[in-house]
């Protein structure tokens, strides 16, 4: 295959890529259109967000709502994130086993416990949420649609 057939290739495969985030987003629209009322629906609109996700390369930068758009379709979380968060709830059961029942006083410890705070309200998800749904680019939606 010649240099000018690569290009070619290279440049086919940007284009329908681009197309597959174009349809994603319109997918996306539509259904957030709708008064969301079933789990099929947030299972649904988690899908394609993490296809976006994929698409884009922002599995980093969308960590907390990349881990539950992976729980929503995966019965077993054995990535980086899901072991994060098991080893948070993890701590904070070894935390207070240790004050209940050995007498050990509870350590404070306020980064850990922000940390957990912001995991059980899910400060993460709703943010990264909010900034996926309206960043140009990736799939802005109507601001009825944002989560609050």
């Amino acid at each position: 295959m010649s240099r000018g057939d690569l290009k070619t290739v290279h440049e086919g495969v940007i284009i329908a890529v681009e197309i597959m985030k174009e349809d994603i987003c319109s997918k996306l629209r539509r259904e957030l259109d709708e008064p969301i009322s079933s789990e099929r629906q947030v299972v649904y609109i988690l899908v394609e967000l993490r296809k976006l996700i994929e698409l884009n390369g922002d599995d980093e930068r969308f960590r907390a709502l990349n881990f539950f758009c992976d729980w929503a379709v995966h019965a077993v979380l054995d990535q980086e994130g899901a072991k994060r968060i098991v080893r948070r709830f993890n701590n904070l059961q070894m935390r207070d086993y240790e004050a209940k029942w050995c007498g050990k006083e509870r350590i404070v410890d306020i980064e850990f416990d922000t940390e957990m705070d912001d995991t059980i309200h899910l400060c993460k998800f709703r943010t990264e949420l909010a900034t996926c749904l309206q960043e140009p680019g990736l799939c802005a939606v109507p601001d009825a649609a944002r989560p609050d």
